[in-house]
């Protein structure tokens, strides 16, 4: 990397840790968090539906004996 490309990065960098007011990047951390919130979708006719589970409408049968050896009538 020449020197002209790392003075730039310096200063893009230099501008982005004024911008937020700190020197560790404690708040730029809090920044980016706030991005991530704001992306979530709030709208309500979402593409996704959910849906109770279904509901047993029969009667489960009591299983056979089928395989313990006894003779069936």
């Amino acid at each position: 990397m020449d020197l002209e490309s790392q003075r730039l990065i310096g200063v893009l960098l230099a501008a982005e840790e004024a911008d937020d007011g700190s020197s560790d990047g404690t708040k730029k951390k809090h920044r980016r968090k706030r991005r991530l919130i704001e992306v979530v979708d709030y709208e309500d006719d979402s593409d996704v539906e959910i849906t109770p589970p279904p509901t047993q409408a029969t009667i489960l049968r009591k299983q056979s004996t089928c395989g313990t050896g006894q003779a069936l009538k």
